[in-house]
């Protein structure tokens, strides 16, 4: 994949690079290529890419595990549904980044929506949803939702006083500073794909038009 090209770039030029001549950080995701280069300094060899692709099926395992443990109806049938997608046949084995994010913004849920707001797990969950954005940068959408729904869950200002200071900022804090680094090395906010996909459109009508297309139309 395109984020192990990436990654194994990090031991030769020093950051997540497509090749040694072109300026570009070729993942969609922020994180994804310095964890692996990190796995392919320990292990070396190919075996990085088979541990890569292996922490890729146990965040399938866990996410949908969380899903059926924390359903409140049965979620067997969309589990399995899930399951044998072609989508996920093709790709859990691979390494696809969606396969880390989607671990890390179900573990932020679940935090939300049992109500386990402490000074332990609200900078847990920042954490979390810091990773679920950092693995793809579509996961801001979501990560901010889930922030604003736990700020404003009760109207107590102590408690949203605590939850911006322990839960927000920290994500802040985590996710500007990879922003402000591929930015620093790539001169843009955003990873090459995810800002052809999106941030380079020419106009709002050609993504509506891109979104209709692909996401709707052609399901």
């Amino acid at each position: 994949m395109i984020t192990l090209r990436a990654g194994y770039k990090i031991k030769d030029v020093g950051f997540p690079a497509f090749n040694d001549t072109d300026t570009a950080q070729a993942s969609t995701s922020y994180i994804a290529p310095y964890i692996f280069a990190g796995l392919e300094y320990i292990i070396k060899d190919n075996f990085a890419v088979i541990i890569y692709a292996i922490l890729g099926i146990i965040s399938v395992f866990f996410t949908f595990f969380i899903i059926m443990l924390y359903s409140i109806t049965n979620a067997v049938l969309m589990v399995s549904i899930l399951t044998f997608s072609s989508t996920n046949l093709i790709y859990t084995l691979n390494g696809w980044d969606h396969l880390f994010q989607a671990l890390f913004l179900a573990l932020s849920l679940v935090i939300v929506l049992n109500n386990e707001y402490s000074k332990k797990t609200m900078p847990l969950l920042a954490i979390f949803l810091a990773f679920g954005t950092l693995f793809r940068p579509d996961g801001i959408l979501i990560a901010l939702s889930i922030i604003i729904f736990a700020i404003l869950q009760k109207k107590d200002s102590k408690e949203i006083i605590n939850k911006i200071l322990l839960l927000a900022i920290p994500y802040m804090i985590f996710v500007t500073s990879f922003i402000y680094l591929n930015y620093l090395y790539f001169g843009y906010i955003t990873p090459t794909t995810a800002r052809l996909k999106i941030g380079a459109s020419p106009d709002i009508l050609y993504s509506i038009k891109y979104i209709l297309n692909n996401g709707i139309f052609n399901i």
